[in-house]
């Protein structure tokens, strides 16, 4: 049998984000599930090729993840009044595979994240963040397309 007791939520603190957080909800309530917000910071790899000193990400990373810290909390207390979140998580490095290692860690067992709908030339060729965690996720990966709801925040 299926069950659905760990929900992640990818966020990048957008209104694409905010349009996930009803069925994000739903599915918490629905389920008694767990929910757990994430979000994920570029890393030093990010950064290759660049002269920078050898230890400035040290210092570099621990703002932006102050900083990120800061936006988690306000964007709970602004679009999560009656619904907490189990976590939030704070990671740094590669997009994809944070949120795709996030999931297997906590044993989520359903990934809830937007697409952005966006059309520039890299998703052409490389394709979205949303459809890489679906097809290298362990779990189930519900994408929800913002434009398209019928039900907007």
């Amino acid at each position: 049998m299926v069950t659905i007791s760990k929900i992640l939520v990818p966020l990048d603190f957008t209104d694409c984000s905010v349009s996930v957080l009803p069925y994000a909800k739903f599915m918490t309530e629905k389920f008694s599930a767990e929910l757990f917000l994430l979000y994920t910071l570029a890393g030093p790899e990010q950064f290759k090729g660049m002269a920078f000193e050898e230890d400035w990400f040290h210092t570099y990373g621990r703002v932006l993840k102050t900083q990120a810290e800061r936006a988690m909390e306000n964007f709970v207390e602004l679009h999560l009044d009656n619904c907490r979140p189990t976590g939030t998580i704070i990671r740094i490095g590669e997009t994809v595979e944070e949120i795709v290692a996030c999931a297997d860690e906590k044993n989520i067992d359903l990934i809830i994240m937007a697409s952005h709908n966006c059309q520039t030339a890299e998703r052409r060729i490389y394709g979205s963040i949303a459809t890489a965690v679906s097809r290298d996720a362990s779990c189930p990966v519900m994408i929800l397309h913002p434009d398209n709801l019928k039900e907007k925040p």
